[in-house]
């Protein structure tokens, strides 16, 4: 169904402490680390400091949304926060936000738990809420702070995340922009290919969870740190996303010559360079942004979308696809037209 929203506004949030990749050699000290960092992209990436919580990054990118946009924050009467890195198992941490971003008591708050391609399931929520009547205002934060979760010495891990949030002001509006579809895809199957084992009601953390283990490759990692097989995964992106792709674009009868952008989760460079690659997609339909802040989970996504609006890749009338994939196996899509320039804050705020 083609429904109708206005971003009215999108601002990010970054961590001040980074983590070069300088910094990366002489931690791991051996000679094969420089060529898995040049894979990857990235140069550097933000990592909160200990004290500090994803929760902290979205209360700053929401702030500056508001402060940029003139919102009026008591008109606002929707909160979706889309986390993997919640402060508490409860409250709901979209309920601690509704109080230290002073929104009213009337606003429906709650947490959308999903990794990497959550960006497409929150806007497919929120435009629901939007379309059926439940809210007129929403507003949309991702943030995570997955860097707490990774074993410092995890050098299949350490290198490729950051932190990061982004926080989004949706509106109703028949002239807004027109999300035109979505789709989606699971395979829980292969659902422990990128897990943190313990720690929940399935495997409640034990002293056995916290023994330092490392694997075979040379990966330091405790039960209660994410770990994650990065062939299998590798694998299921390149044989799943193009297929997923060209069949959900044929089920709504375009392809991907009609769009103007595609953008993907930026997991890291080797793997977006790979799925363009395989889409045959031209390099002026192309866009990263992952050299300076590493793979944000499931921020990545909004974050490129904003610094594509940044440096003018997106005009009025532009045809975008974006794409995320990542933990559950899970992945989605979702097709938008833009009807006018998307306000961006200029630049990113820091914690």
């Amino acid at each position: 169904m083609t429904t109708n929203q206005r971003i009215r506004g999108m601002a990010t949030a970054l961590p001040r402490t980074v983590l070069t990749n300088c910094e990366l050699q002489k931690r791991f000290q051996d000679s094969q680390i420089g060529g898995f960092l040049q894979v990857t992209g990235i140069d550097e990436r933000r990592c909160v400091a200990s004290g500090e919580t994803a929760s902290d990054l979205a209360v700053q990118a929401a702030e500056s949304l508001f402060h940029a946009t003139g919102a009026d924050r008591s008109q606002i009467d929707a909160l979706l926060f889309c986390s993997l890195t919640p402060d508490y198992k409860t409250p709901p941490t979209a309920c601690l936000l509704q109080h230290r971003l002073g929104l009213s008591q009337n606003t429906c708050t709650f947490d959308l738990v999903q990794a990497c391609p959550a960006f497409t399931h929150s806007l497919a929520t929120s435009t629901s809420l939007l379309t059926c009547g439940v809210a007129k205002n929403v507003l949309l934060i991702h943030a995570d702070s997955l860097t707490q979760f990774i074993h410092p010495l995890d050098r299949e891990l350490v290198p490729i995340h950051g932190d990061g949030a982004i926080a989004l002001w949706l509106q109703g509006d028949a002239n807004g922009t027109v999300f035109d579809w979505f789709a989606f895809g699971t395979n829980g199957q292969q659902a422990d290919r990128i897990i943190i084992p313990d720690g929940m009601g399935r495997h409640p953390v034990t002293s056995a969870s916290l023994q330092e283990e490392k694997d075979e490759k040379g990966n330091v990692r405790t039960r209660t740190h994410l770990k994650m097989d990065g062939a299998a995964v590798f694998h299921f992106v390149i044989h799943t996303i193009p297929s997923f792709l060209r069949n959900a674009c044929a089920e709504h009868n375009c392809t991907l010559d009609d769009y103007d952008l595609i953008l993907f989760h930026q997991a890291n460079k080797m793997i977006v360079d790979m799925l363009y690659n395989i889409l045959k997609i031209p390099r002026e339909k192309r866009f990263m942004y992952l050299e300076k802040v590493g793979n944000l989970s499931g921020a990545s996504l909004p974050f490129v979308l904003a610094q594509a609006c940044r440096e003018k890749k997106l005009s009025a009338g532009s045809r975008v696809l974006m794409c995320g994939f990542g933990a559950g196996l899970s992945w989605g899509a979702v097709s938008l037209r833009w009807q006018e320039e998307l306000p961006v804050v200029p630049d990113h705020v820091f914690l």
